[in-house]
């Protein structure tokens, strides 16, 4: 649906409509939200592009319909109070949601940053020409290389 379709759509809904309708993709794009990040948290990552398609299209309707309650806002003030107020939750939880998620997100990538980047010095190290003592206590060689250990958590 066009962004122009989607705000004529808008048109010929009645205020309480409208609000039902926002409430309904509110509590659906919190339901994904939720989704990624319980995978984020349960180490399922792989699972995480799955929802993507349906996380963006949700984004969408939802901006579009904010935009439209904006530019409108005797809409959202001619319906029920009590539809609104079900709405302000709805948002109030999405932002909740969101917040969590993109914590999850945030520490999601920085644990692979992390690793890359031990990995990377572990390897400029091991490259780098060493002089000392070996564990058997001779003098190593400007060129002599020793072996880097790396070890991952199941965690990770």
């Amino acid at each position: 649906m066009t962004q122009q379709t989607h705000h004529d759509a808008q048109a010929a809904l009645s205020p309480q409509d409208l609000v039902t309708r926002m409430t309904a993709i509110t509590s659906r794009l919190t339901e994904v939200v939720d989704l990624e990040t319980s995978f984020i948290h349960g180490n399922k990552l792989l699972d995480v592009p799955d929802l993507q398609p349906e996380k963006i299209r949700l984004s969408n309707e939802y901006a579009m319909d904010v935009q439209t309650a904006v530019e409108n806002n005797h809409l959202i003030d001619s319906a029920p109070a009590k539809d609104v107020s079900t709405l302000k939750t709805a948002i109030s939880q999405l932002r909740e949601r969101l917040d969590l998620n993109a914590k999850a997100l945030a520490a999601a990538c920085a644990v692979p940053q992390t690793l890359l980047n031990a990995v990377a010095s572990a390897a400029a190290e091991h490259r780098a020409p060493t002089t000392g003592y070996g564990k058997d206590a001779n003098l190593r060689s400007p060129g002599q290389r020793t072996t880097a250990a790396l070890s991952l958590d199941e965690k990770i």
